[in-house]
């Protein structure tokens, strides 16, 4: 009986520690908490809880969300962004990127109300506008009813009210699901952006372009790397070049060539850009190359690696 006792102690203890938080194993959220920390969305207390029941607010959340998507540099010293904000205060770099993409307004009064508790409506708002999804809005309905809309109809949020606050934990399952979502609506993209690329190789008599593994890997990441630094080039922040990037992830080229854009809404409008520039139609028609990589991000940085391996 005691070898059996401690058996179960060792697998209740071993369960618990494969959350990051010591009050998360059975929560109702344990997974969308556990994602959100392995992101380094969160860091929770430190006496090692994450107090998914607590409530957040309108600062903490607005933090959270602009810091998980944006590269936010916190080491210049920031004016007062509202009447009720304070000059230099450790969630400005924060408001000010939220402020400037048009995330947040604040209320009427010039006040942004820092500490009250965030409700569901405010917070879909915030994270949507944020991952840069794409809300039908109607003037002649409340503010907030689109938000509200899109979450139901992609299982976002289930009975929680409008005006109901939200806690840390259904703030860590909208982050998740909303993230979920995102990652489907790139990879149709994607998948649509390589098939009118390949559209227009048939109709010139081209094979169409496989998709590579590595070259994705490297337009994502500088995708990435253009929005989280905002620029729009072919080099690198770093000084890296398109050459260097494919060779440092790890492909050896006979051919390499790369096209980008910003700001299309969508995969036709990027074919449209591309086909109207001679250069950038070259490398889409090009019998040089055989493998392709496509990297977007919700920001709408658009990179297009085209590649031939070398020959072994």
């Amino acid at each position: 009986m005691k070898k059996i006792t401690t058996f179960i102690c060792i697998f209740i203890l071993s369960s618990q520690l494969s959350y990051a938080f010591i009050d998360t194993g059975s929560h109702k959220y344990k997974e969308s908490i556990k994602y959100i920390e392995e992101k380094g969305y969160v860091s929770g207390y430190k006496d090692g809880t994450y107090k998914p029941d607590n409530l957040i607010n309108r600062v903490e959340f607005t933090k959270i969300i602009i810091d998980a998507v944006y590269n936010v540099s916190i080491d210049k010293a920031i004016p007062k962004l509202f009447s009720d904000t304070e000059e230099n205060a450790w969630y400005n770099p924060y408001l000010e990127i939220a402020k400037e993409k048009n995330i947040i307004k604040g209320y009427e009064d010039n006040t942004f109300r820092p500490n009250n508790n965030i409700n569901l409506a405010e917070a879909l708002k915030i994270i949507l506008e944020t991952y840069d999804i794409e809300i039908e809005k109607d003037n002649n309905k409340d503010w907030y009813l689109p938000y509200i809309e899109w979450a139901k109809e992609n299982n976002v949020i289930s009975s929680i009210l409008p005006d109901d606050f939200i806690t840390r934990g259904e703030m860590a399952n909208i982050i998740y699901t909303t993230e979920q979502i995102t990652l489907t609506l790139e990879d149709k993209k994607i998948n649509e952006l390589l098939s009118l690329l390949n559209t227009e190789r048939q109709k010139s008599g081209l094979t169409p372009y496989k998709i590579n593994y590595i070259l994705s890997v490297s337009a994502k990441a500088h995708a990435n790397d253009m929005e989280q630094n905002n620029y729009f080039s072919h080099e690198s922040i770093d000084g890296a070049t398109l050459e260097n990037r494919v060779l440092d992830a790890g492909y050896k080229y006979s051919y390499i060539g790369e096209n980008i854009a910003l700001g299309q809404n969508n995969p036709t409008g990027v074919i449209k850009s591309w086909l109207d520039s001679p250069q950038h139609k070259d490398n889409l028609l090009s019998k040089d190359f055989t493998e392709i990589g496509i990297g977007y991000t919700n920001k709408l940085h658009w990179v297009a690696v085209f590649g031939k391996p070398k020959d072994k």
